[in-house]
């Protein structure tokens, strides 16, 4: 018995599907590539990215081997050092971020600025008549108000 599938490709003719091999996703370039300044900025974004990453990963796991140290010894020190590296660490996913927000501000400042326009046509309301004729009456009230 044929499936859906092979009766909907003999109902409309389908053809066989292709199958597309995906490609490799390189990093993308987060600045402009003719520009060396923006280049070296992207390669020193990744790296930075990179190594707090490194940082956060290497600290979660000394946080877990000395959390089992503390439980064991019930050094007071030994819950100092850990209260200290949970810091450390906070600190860098925090600087992580502050990463991330920096460079969204940069590519803020590359964008040409938006303009509004000065007529807009075409416009189209989406709504019943008693939604229209309920906005209208609002907006007029606030004229007369105003």
């Amino acid at each position: 018995m044929p499936t859906f599938d092979e009766n909907m490709k003999e109902v409309f003719d389908l053809p066989d599907p292709e199958v597309i091999e995906a490609e490799e996703v390189k990093d993308i370039a987060l600045f402009r590539a003719d520009d060396p300044t923006d280049k070296q900025a992207n390669e020193d974004y990744h790296e930075a990215r990179k190594t707090m990453r490194t940082v956060i990963d290497f600290g979660l796991e000394a946080m877990d081997e000395l959390n089992a140290v503390a439980k064991q010894s019930q050094a007071p020190r030994a819950f100092e050092v850990q209260a200290q590296l949970v810091k450390s660490v906070s600190e860098a996913s925090a600087r992580l971020l502050e990463v991330h927000q920096k460079l969204k501000d940069l590519r803020k400042n590359d964008e040409p600025a938006r303009t509004v326009p000065d007529k807009v046509n075409n416009v189209m309301f989406v709504g019943s008549t008693a939604d229209l004729q309920k906005m209208l009456r609002e907006k007029m009230d606030q004229d007369v108000n105003e």
